[in-house]
């Protein structure tokens, strides 16, 4: 399954993958057991992004 919705990942995934976008290439950033993942992921942006600390304006500054 892939969505956007960080409730329904945490819900129904047993496995998340955190994919981005890093000098114009698609990569993941961390991946690993779902509740270990939203509690303490390795990359900080994963990190960020997971517990809701990304804004659409530092995405698109982290973009750039």
């Amino acid at each position: 399954m892939v969505t956007h919705n960080l409730a329904q990942a945490r819900r129904l995934a047993d496995h998340v993958a955190v994919c981005w976008v890093r000098d114009g290439c698609g990569c993941v950033l961390d991946s690993g057991p779902a509740c270990e993942l939203f509690e303490s992921a390795r990359d900080p942006l994963a990190h960020r992004y997971l517990n809701g600390l990304l804004c659409r304006a530092a995405r698109v500054q982290e973009a750039q």
